[in-house]
């Protein structure tokens, strides 16, 4: 793995960017390779983020209620997609209080990576961040998830094994190649940007989802190479 240290931290409390709110703080990361050779831009990597932090409460008076908040961890932009089914990225639920949280954090080289820490309520709550620190942990590749699972076995106008053949797919197919989904994996799982390797058109990038269709990136995929029977290589992070 390529030999790298964060270098930069920058810290922007939110009155600086929303000076209505006092709730919430935006960390942003970036770094550099203490190596340039070692300068992988598809690279991303983890990055363990440790907050000491406080939530002070406005008390609404009103017994169980009273003065309790909770703070929420939102990765605002990330070094590659990772959706919540059907929408949205990974959050994190935090206690209004601790002095060593930690929180994992997916990071590119020579890319920003913003983690926007929230108290709620909203209007009656305070955000104190008093220290963070990051340190690179591991390549993300080191944690994937790897499945095989062959195309659907359809044959018919517009699919042969599963894979997309011509243009007879309406409405217009979102790119050349194309297969079935056919798998007990929750489709929800799938999202743009996640990459698939096929027996011979080898790794692709999903670049659309339409129901049980999924779409990829580069030239229209061999129906007898790449289809059913041959399994395909998800890579789930």
């Amino acid at each position: 793995s390529a030999s790298l240290q964060l270098l930069r931290f920058r810290l922007f409390q939110q009155a600086l960017i929303n000076p209505q709110k006092a709730n919430s703080v935006n960390l942003v990361f970036s770094s550099n390779p203490l190596n340039p050779a070692d300068a992988v831009a598809s690279s991303t990597y983890y990055v363990d983020v440790e907050l000491n932090y406080a939530l002070t409460v406005k008390s609404t008076g009103v017994p169980l209620i009273g003065n309790r908040g909770v703070v929420n961890a939102t990765e605002v932009k990330v070094a590659i997609p990772k959706g919540i089914p059907f929408e949205g990225v990974f959050s994190y639920g935090m206690p209004p209080r601790h002095q060593h949280w930690h929180i994992p954090l997916t990071h590119r080289l020579g890319e920003p990576s913003v983690l926007s820490v929230t108290g709620y309520p909203e209007e009656r709550t305070t955000l104190q961040v008093f220290s963070c620190n990051a340190r690179l942990s591991a390549p993300d590749s080191l944690f994937e998830l790897t499945r095989e699972t062959p195309p659907q076995n359809v044959t018919n106008a517009e699919w042969k094994n599963g894979i997309a053949v011509g243009s007879q797919n309406q409405p217009e197919p979102p790119s050349k190649a194309g297969f079935l989904f056919d798998d007990p994996l929750p489709q929800s799982l799938l999202i743009p940007g996640m990459m698939v390797e096929f027996a011979q058109g080898g790794a692709r990038k999903i670049v659309a989802l339409r129901g049980r269709e999924v779409w990829v990136t580069g030239e229209a995929l061999d129906p007898v190479m790449d289809g059913y029977p041959h399994a395909i290589k998800l890579r789930i992070k």
